[in-house]
């Protein structure tokens, strides 16, 4: 999917998220194995006894998809065509959903304090097994098997609560955590590296069609339930707290709060989407910052704005000081004088 003019830099940085084998995963599940024998069948299941990511992937959702209108093993075929040597997901980074998938656990395990490692979230985390769903989903939009990709995601939605649609691009490295209440939408793009808290809301503003969604650079967090409306653009490295509206474009490297939402500061750290600092800690906060985005260079200029009313008040205190220090205390040091001078006559 290309990128309007002005958009190209702010998908420009991003560190990509360290990777794992399939090998690695296997690994731990043993060692799961062997400190918890009740979970011995969901682990073999799930992990054990499959050769590579896709087969276990493949196997983990169809599960999960099945129902009495369509069986396990017609979604697992259907599930296994996107899995093929040779289909990418899509036409900027060319990577296959294999690859993607595993990325996309290394980002879980990396952000994610709860993940404790790789298992876990492959085998519990909805928000992941949602993300890869839609990887499945894309695809066949992409090869023009567009209902089919619609069914996936209505499953998706029953299933876990995450609503993305089959056409939105989402870039490698994306932690959606706890998931619940995720929607994306058509025409949404989101970069490299990405973190999402429950809640959040990629949407348009009205019913028109055509480009209506928000496209996302990298590193970028967006707290919980942050709703993001419109065709804008947020730059990379930014940081939206939670419970914000954001109607207007962002550039790079700031933070942005309320309703709607304003940028309150700058972020001090190189990855806000890694760095998961939903406290708002790493910030360079401001009184007020007035931006001048230049999207080809995707940078800020800051001004300092001051109150008229702030204004007035310093000169008079000023005013105040400089009267003080011309009058009255050479006033009173005169009188000082004059008052000992004649004590001692």
């Amino acid at each position: 999917m290309g990128l309007r003019p002005g958009l190209r830099k702010i998908y420009s940085r991003s560190s990509f998220v360290d990777t794992a084998s399939w090998g690695t995963v296997v690994s731990e599940a043993e060692s799961v194995l062997r400190s918890e024998s009740f979970l011995s069948d969901c682990i073999i299941n799930a992990i054990l006894k499959h050769a590579t990511f896709a087969d276990a992937i493949v196997a983990l959702l169809s599960n999960h998809f099945a129902s009495s209108s369509t069986s396990q093993e017609q979604w697992a075929s259907l599930f296994t065509t996107v899995y093929q040597e040779g289909i990418v997901y899509d036409d900027k980074d060319m990577m296959s959903a294999e690859n993607i998938g595993l990325l996309d656990l290394c980002a879980v395990r990396d952000r994610d304090p709860a993940a404790q490692g790789l298992v876990n979230p492959f085998l519990y985390f909805k928000g992941y097994k949602a993300l890869q769903a839609h990887r499945i989903a894309h695809i066949l939009w992409r090869n023009g098997r567009k209902d089919v990709a619609l069914y996936v995601q209505s499953r998706c939605s029953e299933l876990w609560s995450v609503d993305i649609h089959p056409a939105a691009v989402i870039g490698v490295g994306l932690l959606i955590d706890h998931g619940t209440g995720v929607v994306i939408g058509e025409t949404a793009v989101v970069g490299t590296n990405c973190s999402f808290l429950h809640g959040v809301t990629l949407g348009s503003t009205g019913k028109a069609r055509g480009d209506r969604h928000p496209k996302l650079g990298n590193d970028i967090l967006v707290g919980c339930s942050a709703t993001i409306l419109g065709n804008i653009v947020i730059g990379s490295n930014t940081k939206i707290g939670s419970g914000s509206i954001v109607l207007k474009s962002l550039p790079c490297c700031v933070t942005a709060v309320g309703n709607p939402a304003r940028i309150v500061g700058r972020s001090k750290c190189t990855s806000a989407g890694s760095m998961m600092d939903l406290a708002m800690h790493n910030v360079q906060y401001c009184l007020e910052i007035k931006d001048m985005f230049d999207e080809e260079k995707g940078s800020i200029t800051q001004h300092v704005h001051l109150d008229p009313y702030q204004v007035a008040i310093i000169i008079i205190i000023i005013i105040i000081i400089i009267i003080i220090i011309i009058f009255i205390i050479p006033y009173h040091t005169n009188t000082l004088i004059f008052t000992h001078a004649y004590a001692y006559i």
